[in-house]
């Protein structure tokens, strides 16, 4: 609340409050929980301890609470780079992964996601950033790989990561899971920088672009990827995307299955980079068609043939016809013959 308050009497006057909030969409959720929060308690009304009900890669969690879902929908609705769950009950920043491929509980295991190198730095920028937490000697620089720390399933930051491609920490800023209402102030003072540091990452190293077609179009669900790193972010509806990076250099595709892939390669190092790709229609292109058979003569004109086999019976039944009368004509001229023969 210290947060939303100084955003909005401060952004004009505080250059850095003025930076975000002219160049930054920022969403804050006071409670995801709040029945919860009147309670006391993790869990929402029906006990349902929401920081274990969101969809997980590595175990079935079905039946949703409402105030999951609301969550979920809201996230679909505007869809975050960078974001980040404030937690009570130690002081460290926790990234993913929090489960593990096998399923298993216990601590000791990490779980490393593909974007381990990014997670560890904008971790270590809230923590370096905190009055104390770099300070944690549980914790080497005062952050953690969730499942190093202990495992669970069903977390929001793991949700975010690999079904939603926001790069989401988990952070514990209090030992006491809850403090009193006099010790805020000095909670906010504790993680002010820390959170102003944290949210101006997200114009940081980076590869920003809009994908369209030839005619200018945003195109929707374009696939981007990154050589190197086995995690893709796709396009929004806008045709927009933010793929956050590490200082380094990268080959980044784009790709979509209506349009000719897109292939450049970038160095980056404190800024982003910016990437406008045009992808063209993929050409379809169609078998030729089998030439036809030749045509047989009897296929070629059937009423000729008819024809031509009419006149052929005809001639035949002439040529028998005269051939019979010419037969029966000269027997007839022996006959006659025969008879003005006399005998001796």
């Amino acid at each position: 609340m210290y947060l939303i308050h100084d955003l909005l009497y401060l952004g004009d006057t505080d250059e850095r409050y003025k930076n975000l909030i002219d160049n930054t969409v920022i969403f804050i959720v006071p409670t995801m929980n709040p029945d919860g929060y009147e309670y006391g308690r993790r869990g929402n009304a029906n006990n349902v301890d929401l920081n274990r009900n969101f969809p997980d890669q590595f175990k079935d969690i079905s039946g949703q609470a409402p105030e999951t879902l609301a969550i979920m929908d809201f996230i679909e609705k505007y869809p975050f780079v960078l974001s980040a769950n404030f937690h009570g009950g130690d002081l460290v920043a926790n990234y993913p992964y929090d489960g593990r491929p096998d399923g298993s509980l216990g601590s000791g295991v990490p779980s490393l996601c593909p974007d381990d190198d990014l997670f560890r730095e904008i971790s270590s920028i809230y923590a370096d950033n905190h009055l104390t937490m770099a300070q944690n000697k549980n914790f080497e620089g005062g952050i953690t790989n969730g499942a190093d720390w202990y495992s669970l399933y069903g977390g929001m930051q793991d949700y975010n990561y690999v079904y939603e491609n926001i790069m989401e920490i988990t952070l514990e800023i209090s030992f006491t899971k809850t403090p009193r209402e006099s010790t805020l102030k000095g909670f906010w003072e504790e993680n002010k920088e820390a959170m102003i540091a944290y949210m101006e990452r997200i114009h940081g190293p980076q590869i920003k672009g809009k994908v369209v077609n030839e005619l200018g179009e945003a195109i929707e669900g374009a696939v981007v990827s990154i050589s190197s790193i086995d995690k893709d972010i796709t396009s929004s509806q806008s045709g927009w995307f933010y793929r956050l990076l590490t200082p380094g250099t990268y080959t980044l595709t784009i790709t979509h299955p209506s349009y000719q892939p897109d292939t450049a390669t970038f160095s980056l190092s404190s800024s982003p980079a910016l990437f406008m790709p045009t992808l063209y229609k993929k050409e379809i292109l169609l078998p030729s068609p089998s030439p036809s058979p030749s045509p047989s003569p009897k296929d070629e004109n059937p009423a000729l043939l008819q024809g031509l086999l009419m006149i052929f019976f005809v001639i035949f039944v002439v040529l028998v016809v005269l051939f019979v009368y010419k037969y029966v004509t000269l027997g007839q001229e022996g006959g006659e013959q025969s008879d003005g023969v006399r005998e001796v």
